[in-house]
């Protein structure tokens, strides 16, 4: 079954989020935003506490599956 990744970053004014077919490509694809976001703001570089992609939260999605909250 193909599924999807979510991968996500909550601060306390913005939240994060990058979607990909690889668990791996979302967390990068979601520091990615985070390392643009620190330059357009002008923030330290490291502002959100991580250097790597291990603080970023990712769900599993599996498609054409109902989800229910």
């Amino acid at each position: 079954m193909k599924a999807i990744f979510k991968a996500y970053y909550e601060s306390r004014n913005f939240d994060f989020e990058a979607y990909s077919d690889s668990e791996k490509k979302a967390r990068e694809k979601c520091l990615e935003a985070l390392k643009t976001h620190a330059k357009q703001y002008k923030l330290e570089p490291d502002w959100f506490m991580y250097d790597d992609v291990d603080g970023i939260e990712c769900i599993e999605f599996k498609l054409d599956k109902p989800y229910r909250d």
